[in-house]
């Protein structure tokens, strides 16, 4: 494993020089082949509804307190945005129930 932006650049000339010039294209592809998790590429609703809720959440935010942040969880925004991630999600899982069965 490289430490240092150079040794990066000079495992990855190995890596090349070994196992081809695209073993970075077929490692990369193996793994999208393989995932079993869904993700948020093919779905920006989901994305921005799980985004929404975060972005309320986070605890980065500087402006507000402990206590604040907590009354958040119980805010009409907070609801409004966990209600619409939910209904996306049913839908997607409509989607895919919809999908398997045309598929049998």
């Amino acid at each position: 494993m490289a430490g240092t932006t150079a040794g990066a650049l000079r495992a990855a000339d190995e890596n090349r020089r070994r196992y081809d010039n695209d073993f970075y294209v077929r490692i990369g592809s193996a793994g999208g082949r393989i995932g079993r998790t869904g993700g948020f590429f093919g779905r920006p609703d989901l994305a921005r509804a799980a985004g929404a809720i975060g972005g309320l959440m986070s605890r980065r935010s500087r402006s507000l307190s402990d206590s604040q942040r907590q009354r958040i969880r119980h805010d009409k925004k907070f609801r409004q945005a966990y209600k619409h991630l939910l209904e996306v999600q049913r839908k997607a899982k409509l989607e895919r129930d919809k999908l398997r069965e045309t598929r049998r």
